[in-house]
């Protein structure tokens, strides 16, 4: 499952690589690579649908417009159709090549899996919001959220059918998933790349703000 948008680059070697995992791993997992694109003004959908020709395992859902990151997550758990949900960025901040430890850890039983990051490329000022951001995460927040984990994650389908019933215009996955108090652990190890990762990791910090007042608690207590 990769959100995208603007990744026209990334596309063709993340697929050959995902291609290559999944070929590892069959016959005994079966894979669909689900792209939803938030409205690319580049050659992503088209690159994507070009791809979807040749390769049965490759769909993709275009919005009509950019309705932001947590939405487009949200929009590929609801359309997901396997037993289990991985997510993983299209720029390979994040390995595909860590998808079977995803699977090991939800093979021992656990129905969320995250990735955790063991370094990041930023600021002083970005890794000050951060810990602000989760200082307030866990004051407002009855739940424990995993720190310093990444985009990437697996998702079991009882998570994927709570998602059903819930109704939120601005979805707060990570705590979410996290309140339906299924069993969750820090998975594979990752480390962030330069640059574009740092961009998007201060952008969907602040893009959390909206969602994470959402999905507290405290306002109604």
């Amino acid at each position: 499952m990769i959100p995208v948008f603007n990744e026209a680059d990334n596309i063709p070697p993340l697929c050959e690589r995902l291609s290559g995992v999944a070929d590892g791993l069959s016959p005994k997992y079966q894979f669909e690579f689900l792209f939803m694109d938030n409205h690319s003004t580049d050659q992503t959908f088209e690159i994507i649908s070009t791809l979807a020709e040749d390769e049965d395992r490759v769909r993709c859902l275009r919005f009509s417009r950019n309705f932001g990151f947590q939405k487009s997550i949200l929009t590929g758990y609801l359309n997901a159709r396997g037993n289990a949900a991985i997510q993983i960025d299209a720029d390979l901040q994040d390995s595909p090549e860590l998808i079977p430890e995803f699977l090991e850890q939800w093979e021992q039983g656990n129905a969320a899996v995250y990735g955790i990051r063991a370094k990041r490329s930023e600021g002083r000022l970005v890794t000050a919001a951060r810990s602000l951001f989760y200082w307030l995460i866990d004051a407002i927040s009855a739940d424990d959220l995993a720190h310093d984990a990444g985009n990437s994650r697996l998702v079991d389908r009882r998570i994927l059918e709570a998602l059903r019933q819930i109704d939120d215009y601005h979805p707060y996955l990570r705590g979410l998933i996290a309140s339906f108090g299924f069993d969750q652990v820090g998975g594979p190890t990752t480390v962030a790349l330069a640059s574009k990762a740092t961009r998007n990791s201060r952008s969907s910090s602040w893009l959390a703000w909206p969602s994470m007042a959402s999905w507290s608690t405290l306002s109604w207590r």
